[in-house]
């Protein structure tokens, strides 16, 4: 990356994932598009069959600031998630190299 470059990353909050599941654990558990917002977040889309496409690993935004201040990144701040299924599920953390 070159420097002053912009990292954008959008991806799946760990912790609103959480928060969704706490609300409704019975109907927000299930494998269904019920648990798109929640149990989608931690294991991945469960129509999928490919075990390469379920995830390894989830970021709250403050994990995933912590570790792109490790990479050499600053002013490393949330913004407002543009894709996928967007706020409260997924997130943007944005920083400079």
């Amino acid at each position: 990356m070159k420097p002053n470059g912009k990292l954008i990353l959008e991806c799946l909050n760990l912790l609103a994932a959480c928060y969704e599941l706490i609300k409704d654990p019975v109907n927000l558990a299930r494998p269904d598009k019920n648990g798109k917002r929640s149990m989608w977040v931690f294991n991945g889309d469960p129509s999928w069959r490919d075990p390469l496409m379920l995830h390894k690993w989830g970021y709250t935004p403050q994990s995933l600031a912590q570790l792109m201040n490790e990479c050499g990144l600053r002013e490393i701040k949330q913004e407002k998630a543009q894709f996928k299924l967007r706020e409260p599920r997924d997130m943007r953390i944005t920083g400079i190299k």
